[in-house]
């Protein structure tokens, strides 16, 4: 809808009411849409009042040596973890990873991984079979 010109001084003409003014249906009907002036309620928020000893400065300093967190890694922890084969022999259950799980697995997540990803996925997870805990007893 093309707005309504303007005036020379860029009010709008008295005889138009403001695009954005709602009228209630009873009340422009009895008063006439035209001499109606409609009050729009906003929303207003405020930020919960906070005094300025509450407020939070930050200081830029170095970390004292006590607070220091040292990580001392010992040797290679990936060294004992055994290699993925690449073409892995057909699954055969271990341990906890059993067929029922590896089904579910396949059931539960279909076309996440290509067939080949899945095998190597299903090969690990039997070589590495105690670090999942499919029941709570299992833990």
């Amino acid at each position: 809808m093309p707005r309504p010109p303007r005036q020379s001084d860029g009010r709008r003409p008295a005889h138009i009411p403001h695009p954005r003014t709602v009228f209630p249906l009873e009340t422009a009907e009895a008063a006439g849409a035209e001499t109606l002036v409609a009050k729009i309620k906003g929303v207003q928020t405020k930020k919960k009042y906070k005094p300025v000893a509450q407020k939070v400065r930050s200081v830029v300093a170095s970390c004292p040596d006590d607070f220091r967190i040292e990580r001392k890694i010992i040797g290679d922890p990936l060294a004992s973890m055994p290699k993925l084969d690449p073409n892995p022999a057909p699954f055969r259950p271990q341990g906890r990873y059993t067929e029922e799980r590896m089904l579910q697995l396949d059931r539960e997540h279909p076309g996440f991984l290509t067939e080949a990803e899945r095998r190597i996925m299903h090969d690990l997870m039997c070589k590495q079979n105690q670090a999942f805990a499919w029941e709570d007893e299992e833990r």
